[in-house]
């Protein structure tokens, strides 16, 4: 994974910079990752960082406040973002239109309608099964 990352900041070519669709899920992502993907991945519109155990509330607002065009972003299971940071992404990113929360239980009712007051699905979480 690490090798990855380093070949994503490496990469200054159309693929990465161009990069709409991220499925990054049950990685090793953290908060260097995540930098890397708002830094490089300016056009990205579908991010699935579920199960990332590492992700951060910071790490995802990087990606949300860097990328002006992501409407997409899965994040269940992600044990160290909390519920609450998902008012705050889609007040920063009016684009973002479906959002798998990590932890649906967590959502109070009166954020579940803020969110959906900005046109923003919530999806509840897909269940993962491990191999």
């Amino acid at each position: 994974m690490i090798q990855r990352l380093k070949a994503l900041g490496s990469y200054s070519d159309h693929s990465v910079l161009n990069l709409k669709t991220l499925e990054a899920q049950d990685t090793q992502f953290d908060g260097e990752g995540m930098a890397m993907i708002g830094n490089r991945c300016r056009n990205l519109q579908y991010l699935d960082i579920g199960n990332c155990k590492k992700v951060t509330d910071k790490g995802v607002m990087e990606v949300v406040r860097s990328c002006e065009r992501l409407r997409d972003i899965l994040m269940g299971g992600c044990e160290k973002v909390s519920a609450s940071v998902v008012l705050q992404m889609v007040s920063a990113r009016p684009s973002l239109r479906n959002i798998e929360p990590p932890y649906f239980d967590d959502l109070s009712e009166q954020m579940i309608n803020k969110v959906l007051s900005f046109g923003c699905r919530l999806n509840a979480i897909r269940l993962r099964l491990s191999s």
